[in-house]
Protein backbone atom coordinates (compact mmCIF):
# COMPACT_ATOMS: atom_id res chain seq x y z
CA UNK A 1 0.00 0.00 0.00
CA UNK A 2 1.45 3.04 -0.77
CA UNK A 3 0.07 6.65 0.57
CA UNK A 4 -0.38 9.88 -1.64
CA UNK A 5 -0.79 12.86 -0.34
CA UNK A 6 -2.17 15.64 -2.95
CA UNK A 7 -2.05 19.49 -2.65
CA UNK A 8 -4.61 21.19 -5.05
CA UNK A 9 -2.73 21.95 -8.02
CA UNK A 10 -1.96 17.91 -8.43
CA UNK A 11 -5.98 17.19 -7.54
CA UNK A 12 -7.35 19.75 -9.74
CA UNK A 13 -5.61 17.62 -12.85
CA UNK A 14 -8.23 15.14 -12.10
CA UNK A 15 -10.94 17.63 -13.03
CA UNK A 16 -9.31 19.53 -15.40
CA UNK A 17 -7.87 17.48 -18.07
CA UNK A 18 -4.26 18.91 -18.50
CA UNK A 19 -0.45 18.13 -18.20
CA UNK A 20 -0.24 15.83 -16.00
CA UNK A 21 -3.64 14.48 -15.71
CA UNK A 22 -3.06 11.09 -16.83
CA UNK A 23 -0.66 10.42 -13.77
CA UNK A 24 -3.09 11.79 -11.17
CA UNK A 25 -5.65 9.55 -12.69
CA UNK A 26 -3.17 6.39 -12.44
CA UNK A 27 -2.29 6.71 -9.31
CA UNK A 28 -5.58 7.66 -8.21
CA UNK A 29 -7.08 4.61 -9.89
CA UNK A 30 -4.26 1.78 -8.40
CA UNK A 31 -6.70 0.61 -5.59
CA UNK A 32 -3.51 -0.11 -3.91
CA UNK A 33 -3.26 3.57 -3.53
CA UNK A 34 -4.12 5.65 -0.39
CA UNK A 35 -5.34 9.38 -1.18
CA UNK A 36 -4.79 11.64 1.26
CA UNK A 37 -5.65 15.36 0.88
CA UNK A 38 -5.35 18.47 3.55
CA UNK A 39 -8.71 20.28 4.47
CA UNK A 40 -7.27 23.21 2.87
CA UNK A 41 -7.76 21.39 -0.65
CA UNK A 42 -11.61 21.10 -0.21
CA UNK A 43 -12.35 25.55 -0.46
CA UNK A 44 -8.77 25.88 -2.75
CA UNK A 45 -10.10 23.05 -5.33
CA UNK A 46 -13.29 25.01 -5.18
CA UNK A 47 -11.89 28.18 -6.37
CA UNK A 48 -9.87 26.59 -8.89
CA UNK A 49 -11.88 24.69 -10.81
CA UNK A 50 -14.33 28.01 -10.33
CA UNK A 51 -11.87 30.28 -11.75
CA UNK A 52 -11.55 27.33 -15.01
CA UNK A 53 -15.24 27.05 -15.39
CA UNK A 54 -16.39 31.10 -15.15
CA UNK A 55 -13.07 31.40 -18.02
CA UNK A 56 -14.80 28.10 -20.02
CA UNK A 57 -11.98 25.83 -19.81
CA UNK A 58 -13.84 23.34 -17.46
CA UNK A 59 -17.29 23.30 -18.23
CA UNK A 60 -20.35 21.16 -17.67
CA UNK A 61 -23.59 21.43 -19.26
CA UNK A 62 -26.87 23.26 -17.45
CA UNK A 63 -24.61 22.68 -13.88
CA UNK A 64 -23.97 25.40 -11.20
CA UNK A 65 -19.92 25.46 -9.85
CA UNK A 66 -20.78 23.67 -6.89
CA UNK A 67 -23.27 21.24 -8.93
CA UNK A 68 -20.17 19.78 -10.82
CA UNK A 69 -17.88 19.87 -7.88
CA UNK A 70 -20.69 17.44 -6.23
CA UNK A 71 -20.90 15.47 -9.65
CA UNK A 72 -17.33 15.15 -9.85
CA UNK A 73 -17.31 14.01 -6.43
CA UNK A 74 -19.64 11.74 -6.82
CA UNK A 75 -18.01 10.11 -9.67
CA UNK A 76 -15.22 9.54 -7.63
CA UNK A 77 -16.78 7.55 -5.46
CA UNK A 78 -18.81 5.51 -8.08
CA UNK A 79 -16.72 2.46 -6.84
CA UNK A 80 -18.52 2.38 -3.68
CA UNK A 81 -21.96 2.66 -5.56
CA UNK A 82 -23.10 5.54 -2.89
CA UNK A 83 -26.37 6.41 -2.83
CA UNK A 84 -26.15 10.56 -3.81
CA UNK A 85 -28.95 12.42 -1.80
CA UNK A 86 -30.27 16.45 -3.54
CA UNK A 87 -32.65 18.19 -3.59
CA UNK A 88 -31.24 20.03 -6.82
CA UNK A 89 -33.23 19.13 -9.80
CA UNK A 90 -30.76 19.49 -12.34
CA UNK A 91 -27.82 17.72 -10.19
CA UNK A 92 -30.26 15.00 -9.87
CA UNK A 93 -31.27 14.44 -13.23
CA UNK A 94 -27.40 14.41 -14.07
CA UNK A 95 -26.43 11.95 -11.26
CA UNK A 96 -29.21 9.66 -13.13
CA UNK A 97 -27.88 10.19 -16.75
CA UNK A 98 -24.29 8.96 -15.21
CA UNK A 99 -25.67 6.24 -14.11
CA UNK A 100 -25.69 6.95 -9.97
CA UNK A 101 -28.27 5.81 -7.41
CA UNK A 102 -29.79 9.37 -6.49
CA UNK A 103 -32.67 10.21 -4.01
CA UNK A 104 -34.55 13.54 -3.43
CA UNK A 105 -35.46 14.09 -0.19
CA UNK A 106 -38.63 15.98 -0.67
CA UNK A 107 -39.61 13.55 -2.94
Amino acid sequence: MHYFYFDTSALAKRYSPESGSEKVDSIINNKDNVIIIGNIAIPEIYSALSKKYRTGILTYPELRTYDSIHLALALELSELNPTIVTSDGVLYQTCQSEGLTVINPEQ
